[in-house]
């Protein structure tokens, strides 16, 4: 996925969403100071550079195309993301902490 580089918000685009409930590894593109760089970086669930560094895409492209064992191992922790943080369970706790 790929974000505009002039986002001045935090996004996590709905898309996202459905590709980790499709275990898929994430090869995302994303505007400056957005928390998906580390929250993806820390699960483990795929790989994130800055909207403009094309060559830091290329290259995260390029690892997960040569590499079906860290393509499936970063989905599965994609999914296992998505449960932990994006679930409606997780929501509904976060609510009710509140």
């Amino acid at each position: 996925f790929s974000l505009n580089r002039d986002h001045t918000t935090h996004n996590i685009p709905g898309k996202l969403l459905g590709y980790m409930v499709q275990e898929k590894p994430i090869l995302g593109s994303i505007n400056p100071n957005n928390d998906l760089e580390s929250i993806i970086g820390q699960s483990g669930a795929g790989f994130i550079s800055i909207n403009g560094d094309d060559e830091g895409f290329l290259n995260n492209a390029l690892k997960l195309l040569r590499d079906s064992k860290l393509r499936k191992t970063m989905g599965s922790d994609s999914k296992q993301l998505l449960k932990n943080l994006f679930s409606v369970q997780q929501a509904a706790n976060k609510i009710l902490d509140i």
